[in-house]
């Protein structure tokens, strides 16, 4: 739990009408008292700009609106606005939560804001649960209703122009038919190489480059797309009610992985050019230009279940729905099927026997 000693006072978005604790509502897109339902707007919503890339390896602002808080159980490192207490952990739901003074990171330029609210979330859990018939049901039972937590997931996205040079040289397996002295025909084949080489150009807007380390990059591939292209200026309030995954990969390291994943997307979409089966070489040298960036939150709703002492996540992207997750598999429901159609196969084998006499 908190300290209570380390709390601090709520500098926070009060109701203006009964002074209540408020909450950002994806519905509304508004702050909404958690007592009286009263709302305040939002500031103004401006589009989120890109900045130049060497704003990336330059910028220190950091987040003085916000606070860090720390689960001593998993690691995760949370941002929250000031005053605002999380009683346990998003991502493994302990309550061994401590305040620490570790700095945020780079403030972040741009929001999506979560546009599926909790009990969306929550509808979209059961039928995600439902579709799960390995599942043990003590687990069906309780991870639809578990509490789901709304987190900003750090992401950033690239746009640039790109231009490759490429060389290379690939194989492609070709069939013909020789007829032999015996007059049959057979089927040969052959390889035959060649060289490639020439120039892509190639633009990339808003490609996006995860920078959370506690949800698996792939879950996060998986949930994509999010709107990108319409994220707002960050604001604070867009936190209340909500908690932010601080970055474990910085800008630099992010703009480099972006480089690679581009480069193996220009290299696939150059080889597809080609008619082709197999590679001996292939060597490209790219070029970036115009060069822009954005450091944006994503939105993601965290569900968790404890198993058999083992912790089983599933995430939601808070944008559009789109689920993924583990779930434990029951031994006795999987034997239970192949009991089933081996009963069934050996039902079907005897009716065929007793139909066409042997069995008579």
């Amino acid at each position: 739990m908190i300290d209570e000693k380390d709390t601090t006072k709520s500098k926070e978005f009060t109701c203006p009408n009964c002074g209540g604790k408020t909450s950002f509502n994806p519905n509304k897109q508004v702050l909404e008292c958690l007592y009286c339902n009263s709302v305040v707007d939002v500031d103004e919503k401006r589009t989120a700009t890109e900045k130049s890339l060497e704003v990336l390896f330059k910028e220190a602002k950091v987040w003085n609106d916000t606070e860090v808080i720390k689960c001593n159980n998993c690691g995760c490192q949370e941002v929250v606005t000031k005053g605002q207490i999380s009683t346990s952990c998003s991502f493994c739901g302990t309550n061994n939560i401590v305040k620490t003074s570790q700095i945020g990171g780079m403030k972040p330029h741009g929001v999506c804001p979560f546009t599926k609210t909790i009990n969306d979330a929550k509808n979209i859990t059961a039928e995600w649960v439902r579709r799960k018939r390995f599942a043990p049901n003590a687990f069906k039972r309780t991870a639809k209703s578990k509490d789901l937590k709304g987190v900003y997931s750090p992401a950033f996205t690239f746009d640039c122009k790109t231009n490759t040079a490429y060389s290379g040289r690939l194989g492609r397996t070709e069939y013909y038919t020789v007829r032999g002295l015996d007059g049959k025909s057979e089927r040969r084949s052959r390889v035959v190489s060649f060289s490639i080489s020439g120039n892509y150009q190639r633009t990339f807007d808003d490609f996006l480059v995860q920078a959370a380390s506690n949800i698996p990059e792939s879950t996060l591939d998986k949930l994509a797309p999010y709107p990108t292209g319409s994220s707002v200026e960050y604001d604070e309030k867009y936190l209340a009610g909500y908690t932010a995954n601080t970055y474990s990969k910085d800008g630099r390291q992010t703009w480099a992985e972006g480089q690679k994943k581009m480069e193996d997307r220009i290299k696939r979409e150059v080889l597809n050019k080609y008619d082709h089966d197999r590679v001996y070489t292939f060597d490209a040298k790219t070029g970036y230009h115009n060069v822009a960036f954005k450091y944006l939150l994503l939105p993601v709703y965290i569900g968790h279940h404890t198993y058999k002492d083992k912790n089983y996540n599933f995430y939601i992207n808070g944008s559009t729905g789109k689920i993924d997750g583990k779930a434990p598999v029951s031994g006795w429901k999987i034997l239970s099927l192949v009991l089933g159609i081996l009963g069934a196969v050996g039902l079907i084998v005897l009716l065929i026997l007793i139909f066409s006499g042997v069995l008579g």
